[in-house]
């Protein structure tokens, strides 16, 4: 051990031809092997929550058409609804319900859509419930 004392004394070289490379990308270069690529993001996916879509009785979808013509009676008043639709997820069996809210400006019946306010479009096949109750505003 004694034989190579000195040289622990001695400066580290610096190289003469090419800069340093900063410490980052050093570090990337012992960075982990990712065997799995794309593992994470399936993990992710698979742990991903949806929900079932539920069936509606004849009462409920009667309920639907019975609020639906109401709507289109006072179309030109653009009444405030909010619509509880669900959504099929396009990745994974299920899907999510969500609630759009705003003032009615079309039902087109031929493309079978609620036309919202902003231009939103809504499939009434989507539509499980609607509520045409006053707005909070």
């Amino acid at each position: 051990m004694t034989r190579y004392m000195d040289l622990l004394q001695l400066p580290y070289p610096l190289p003469r031809k090419r800069t340093r490379m900063p410490r980052l990308a050093r570090a990337a270069q012992f960075a982990p092997f990712d065997a799995l690529t794309g593992y994470d993001e399936c993990v992710q996916e698979a742990a991903r929550m949806t929900e079932g879509e539920r069936i509606l009785t004849e009462e409920e979808k009667e309920n639907l058409d019975r609020t639906t013509h109401q709507l289109m009676a006072r179309i030109e008043q653009h009444p405030y609804v909010r619509l509880t639709c669900f959504f099929p997820d396009p990745r994974k069996k299920g899907g999510a319900y969500r609630i759009l809210e705003g003032h009615l400006c079309h039902i087109d019946l031929t493309r079978r859509l609620f036309v919202l306010e902003h231009e939103q479009l809504v499939p009434t096949r989507a539509i499980v419930a609607i509520d045409c109750g006053r707005s909070s505003e």
